[in-house]
C-alpha cells in the first residue's frame, strides 16, 4: 500500500473516530432530534444544560452537524484513497478543508 493512499485512510479514520470520541453528546442530540422528527415522536431537540462539550466551546464549526459534517468528510477520504489520481482537484479541496480544520483546532487550543 503506497503512503498517500494510507495517508488518506488515516485522516478519514482520524475524522470519524475523532468526532466519535470528543463529540459523542452532540452526535447523540442530533441523532435524537431527526429520528423523533423521522418517527413523528416526542422527545427530540438539543439537551440544554451540559457543562462544558466541543459545540459548547466552539459553536460556529463543532455543532452537531458539523461534527457530523466532519465525519463525512472522513468518509470523503476513506473513498478516494485507491482513487486519488484520478481527482487531483477534489484532493486539492480536501487539503484546504483539512488545513482550515487543523489551524481551527491549534486555535481552539
Amino acid at each position: 500500500m503506497r503512503l498517500i493512499t494510507l495517508s488518506f485512510y488515516l485522516a478519514g479514520l482520524i475524522n470519524i473516530v475523532g468526532m466519535l470520541l470528543i463529540a459523542t453528546p452532540e452526535l447523540t442530540d442530533l441523532y435524537n432530534s431527526y429520528s423523533s422528527t423521522i418517527l413523528g415522536t416526542s422527545g427530540g431537540g438539543v439537551t440544554l444544560g451540559r457543562q462544558v462539550s466541543v459545540s459548547t466551546e466552539y459553536p460556529a464549526v463543532f455543532s452537531p452537524e458539523g461534527c457530523f459534517c466532519i465525519m463525512l468528510w472522513g468518509l470523503a477520504y476513506i473513498s478516494v484513497a485507491s482513487k486519488f489520481k484520478q481527482v487531483p482537484l477534489l484532493c486539492l479541496v480536501f487539503c484546504i478543508e483539512k488545513v482550515f480544520y487543523s489551524l481551527t483546532w491549534f486555535n481552539w487550543y
